[in-house]
């Protein structure tokens, strides 16, 4: 058996109808095996007999084929060239890869800066502007390759579509993406799977009561409480029911981001080894913003102010701190050098 690559593809028509001899072999291509056979070889005359049998064979599946290294005779015989046939046209390059190439340009022309973690997000929490956060993370992702997966993709067109104003989610999906790298979590399937899981993991409290939902979470008792700890599995439905390929690691971070290190979360009460590091940077991302804005209280905090709660295990209502020893090292730097820029001052 040959390999495929040793051959090029062409239309019985391409041969020339007033040469019955050939100076190159024909060969044919069985689609089920994955074979090819030798036909005619070169300087054998392609009798009535042989010409009748390779058009019924090729009526039924059959593929006529050229040995590559025969291309440059069977052109010149034939008086074609390359972008005559299919097989030997450079394919389009696909949209998405010309975009892709022009934001790897656009960076390279522009790298971004390394990244000082503690400091630029302590100056975006100080002038509650994530905008150069998001704007980092966006150009990034841009650049990830176009053929991996169907994850890595939606990641791409999440980040062309909507990650682009300076809002809560998008302030959520740049600090769990960087939190996720400033912890070891890198790669363009891994990162994906933070900016798709980040981006839907709240997607089932769609499917709650609005009067609900609209209401402080500690408000929320009884069936209330228990239907809102039944928003990742509605996230989870709600994904599979629109057939979106997401990678199972994505999947997982989505059901897992409210569990938390002690066991206290839900909806399986994971102890921390059983958790993915993602879901427990996506769960103490989305808390702190959800505290800070209001949505856990109803009452608004500045989000340097719940570092320091979560850092302190301090006992208020709607907090929490179990996010593991990992994640709480990266809210202490934080902390820490907000404390040292007071001091400063």
């Amino acid at each position: 058996m040959e390999e495929k690559r040793s051959f090029f593809h062409i239309q019985f028509e391409m041969l020339p109808k007033s040469v019955e001899i050939f100076p190159f072999h024909l060969y044919v291509y069985n689609q089920v095996n994955n074979s090819y056979s030798p036909y005619l070889y070169g300087n054998s005359p392609l009798i009535e007999e042989k010409k009748s049998f390779l058009k019924y064979i090729i009526s039924k599946g059959a593929i006529l084929a050229i040995p590559i290294n025969q291309k440059r005779t069977f052109l010149n015989v034939c008086g074609l060239s390359e972008s005559d046939i299919p097989d030997l046209a450079r394919p389009k390059i696909h949209k998405l890869q010309i975009e892709r190439d022009q934001y790897i340009k656009e960076l390279e022309a522009s790298p971004l800066p390394p990244l000082n973690f503690a400091k630029e997000i302590n100056d975006a929490i100080n002038r509650n502007c994530f905008l150069p956060l998001i704007e980092r993370v966006r150009k990034e992702v841009l650049t990830f390759k176009v053929t991996i997966s169907h994850t890595v993709s939606l990641a791409r067109y999440f980040a062309r579509q909507l990650l682009i104003d300076d809002n809560n989610i998008n302030r959520t999906v740049a600090l769990t993406y960087l939190f996720a790298k400033q912890n070891n979590i890198d790669g363009y399937e891994p990162l994906s799977d933070i900016i798709c899981s980040t981006f839907l993991h709240h997607i089932g409290v769609t499917q709650l009561d609005r009067a609900m939902i609209l209401r402080p979470e500690v408000e929320c008792h009884g069936q209330e409480k228990s239907d809102f700890q039944k928003h990742p599995g509605l996230a989870q439905h709600l994904i599979k029911k629109c057939k979106l390929e997401l990678s199972s690691s994505s999947i997982d971070t989505i059901l897992d981001h409210h569990e938390r290190s002690s066991g206290s979360g839900y909806p399986y009460q994971k102890m921390e080894r059983a958790i993915h590091p993602a879901s427990l940077i996506l769960g103490s991302i989305s808390h702190i913003i959800d505290y800070a804005s209001g949505r856990i209280t109803g009452s608004k905090y500045n989000i340097n102010d719940v570092l320091k709660k979560i850092q302190n295990h301090s006992i208020d209502a709607g907090l929490e701190f179990d996010f593991g020893d990992t994640i709480s090292k990266n809210i202490e730097n934080i902390s820490r050098f907000t404390d040292e820029l007071k001091r400063a001052a």
